[in-house]
């Protein structure tokens, strides 16, 4: 090994993974105040009034605790089916954990409420699963395009 080529190495993982991320942080963030809307109209009505700023601070928090767990998890060295399905399920998990989690400190729903708890819970599974799918969709056309552009050579 060349000497420094192992720092290079982590730092462009680090980088990758900070990407992603952000990439994430983006993409919750946009998806959960499109959930929110939907929820409020359900739950509250239309003509809700809220504090704008500190809600939309609080979708922040939630968003960036969501994509935290990206910056560890080491999606690119999974060898198995299995442990990619294990690291999906515990991905889902914590991404529940941390979106209800802020739903209660916040006060965004009444966990007595099994209604509010169950659209909670759907709108987690529509932005995770929706960010999978996209996310799939789009490293699916990066290999689709550096496929074609090698086989040109």
């Amino acid at each position: 090994m060349v000497k420094g080529e192992g720092k290079d190495m982590n730092s462009s993982v680090l980088k990758a993974r900070f990407n992603i991320a952000v990439d994430v942080f983006f993409k919750v963030t946009v998806g959960s105040i499109c959930v929110s809307m939907i929820f409020m109209t359900l739950f509250w009505g239309v003509d809700v009034q809220m504090e704008v700023v500190p809600f939309l601070g609080q979708i922040l928090i939630m968003s960036a605790l969501c994509a935290l767990l990206n910056l560890f998890l080491d999606y690119e060295n999974v060898k198995s089916k299995k442990r990619m399905f294990l690291y999906i399920v515990l991905h889902y998990i914590y991404e529940n954990i941390a979106v209800l989690g802020c739903g209660l400190a916040f006060r965004w729903f009444y966990i007595s409420d099994w209604k509010m708890l169950l659209v909670m819970v759907a709108g987690v599974a529509v932005i995770y699963f929706g960010i999978m799918f996209f996310s799939m969709q789009k490293d699916y056309k990066t290999a689709q395009m550096m496929n074609e552009r090698l086989s040109k050579r």
